[in-house]
């Protein structure tokens, strides 16, 4: 019996700032050596994967199942992922069934069902 759906998605790291910090100045001398290049990120999730990740939710909010993410952009889950010949995101794991890439919302729910009813004939009686 499937209890939980698993869905690996990636956050990105974009610079939304960079600056150079103030050289220190001891009174005598102003030490430029001593500043340094400062750059503010910001992460976010690609639409495919927030938009795979919200679909995968309302069906495991349906069926009563769980959600585990797995974040590929830390080292831990990436390893994780490529032991799973996981390589790019969105994937969304269904017990044994896989399912991979960029695909409609209404595609993706149908691939769901699928996957769901799958694993369900395959449970012994």
């Amino acid at each position: 019996m499937i209890d939980k759906i698993e869905v690996y998605v990636r956050k990105e790291k974009t610079i939304v700032g960079q600056y150079t910090s103030e050289p220190i100045f001891d009174g005598v001398i102003k030490h430029d050596c001593l500043s340094k290049k400062v750059m503010e990120y910001e992460t976010a999730m690609p639409e495919a994967d927030r938009e795979a990740l919200r679909i995968v939710n309302e069906f495991a909010e349906k069926k009563g199942l769980r959600v585990e993410v797995h974040d590929v952009s830390r080292l831990k889950e990436r390893l994780n992922a490529a032991r799973k010949g996981i390589g790019k995101t969105p994937v969304i794991l269904v017990g044994k069934n896989r399912i991979e890439g960029e695909s409609a919302p209404e595609l993706l729910e149908s691939k769901l069902r699928t996957c769901f009813a799958k694993q369900i004939t395959r449970a012994p009686t």
